[in-house]
């Protein structure tokens, strides 16, 4: 995939509201592109991150305040008040993770499942004897001795090395340790909404009483929505909006 495909990509959303989607452009990359022109460039797996949330957060707060100065005047009780326009929007997302066990131990460890996929791929008649019935009966039943293996000898980031939910969050969390606001380019995916913004804060909390199942909050502030065509600026509003009580 080119570098124009690749940038086009990571910045159209998928029409989905079932995820969240956060992606790093770096700024050092993008001026590659920029300085040759259109041209291939070549670059590491951390140029271009995008990490996707599959799990619905379970809270989004919009918040953009209006920015007003006041200023009283001589007479008692009047205010001159002055509009500024308003603040960045600010986006707090509150979460969980789901559920961070390993597939191995939430569906049942099966060491020969790819062998017998694999069969069936060849001939659908293998995996309908009574051989291959008879094999996935006796590891059907064996399943939860492995699984009480792997809990017993392994410790508890041995574990969550093994979630594929887990590594996906930990991507999300260097994505947001890499970011550079004075360079990169940052967006959020949210269903059609893209916003171009920057990280303000990456928290999760871990509990005793639910320790596979991890509380997040991210605090992203949107500089602009890429999917808009309307923006306030000096050319909408050419006056002074002054407001006299």
């Amino acid at each position: 995939m080119g570098w124009g495909a690749k940038l086009i990509d990571a910045l159209v959303p998928d029409n989905q509201i079932e995820y969240l989607r956060f992606t790093r452009i770096s700024g050092d990359y993008f001026r590659l592109v920029l300085a040759n022109q259109g041209n291939e460039v070549s670059a590491d797996a951390s140029a271009i991150m995008s990490v996707k949330l599959k799990v619905n957060p379970q809270t989004i707060t919009y918040k953009q305040a209006k920015i007003i100065s006041k200023v009283q005047t001589s007479s008692p009780g009047r205010f001159t008040v002055f509009d500024w326009g308003n603040e960045l929007l600010q986006i707090t997302i509150s979460g969980c993770t789901g559920n961070l066990l390993p597939t191995e131990i939430t569906s049942g460890f099966n060491p020969v499942k790819s062998l017998m996929n694999d069969l069936s791929m060849l001939d659908s008649d293998i995996a309908q004897n009574d051989f291959s019935k008879g094999l996935q009966t006796g590891i059907g039943a064996v399943a939860p001795i492995f699984q009480d293996i792997m809990i017993g000898s392994m410790t508890y980031y041995e574990l969550l090395a093994l979630s594929p939910k887990y590594r996906t969050f930990m991507k999300l969390q260097n994505l947001y340790k890499m970011s550079d606001a004075d360079k990169d380019i940052i967006t959020l995916e949210t269903g059609e909404t893209v916003h171009r913004g920057y990280f303000v804060d990456f928290s999760f909390t871990q509990t005793a009483e639910n320790p596979w199942n991890w509380q997040y909050i991210i605090t992203f502030t949107s500089l602009n929505d890429l999917s808009s065509f309307f923006n306030r600026s000096d050319v909408n509003f050419n006056d002074a909006f002054l407001i006299t009580q």
